[in-house]
This record gives C-alpha cells, structure tokens and sequence, in this order.
C-alpha cells in the first residue's frame, strides 16, 4: 500500500496486490541527548555533538492493537 488509505488506481492495472492491514504502535522508551553532558576537553564536547546524531538503543514499552503491551528489552 503507498497510500494511508487506499492505493492509487493505476497500481492495480495487470497486478494482483494483496492488502496489508495496518496498525498503529506506539512506543515510549529513553533517548540519551550527549549534547546535555558536560565535557572538560573541548574536543571531547564536539565528539559529544556528533554521537548525538546517533540513536542508542534503549528499553521500551510498546502498544499496538494486535498484541496489546509488549516490553522490549533493547528497541532501536
């Protein structure tokens, strides 16, 4: 599906699409900001800034309608 509610119809000409339902799922879980940490070496600061781009894995609680409450030990 390419659309939020329906595909467009010119994807079905000659092709035989199956429907995927969808869910939605929310998660909460931890983000670390390593901007928000002090750092004596200057450089050390500017590494900081840099790692922040990345996403650490963390734990998480999730909730979708298909399964109900599920914990994630590391979600990324």
């Amino acid at each position: 599906m390419f659309r939020e509610f329906d595909n467009p119809n010119w994807i079905h000409e000659g092709m035989n699409l199956s429907e995927v339902p969808r869910t939605r799922q929310y998660l909460l879980s931890l983000d670390i900001d390593f901007t928000k940490m002090k750092m004596r070496p200057t450089w050390l600061g500017q590494v900081m800034q840099q790692l922040n781009m990345f996403k650490v894995p963390a734990p998480a609680i999730e909730y979708n309608a298909e399964q109900g409450w599920v914990f994630h030990f590391l979600y990324y």
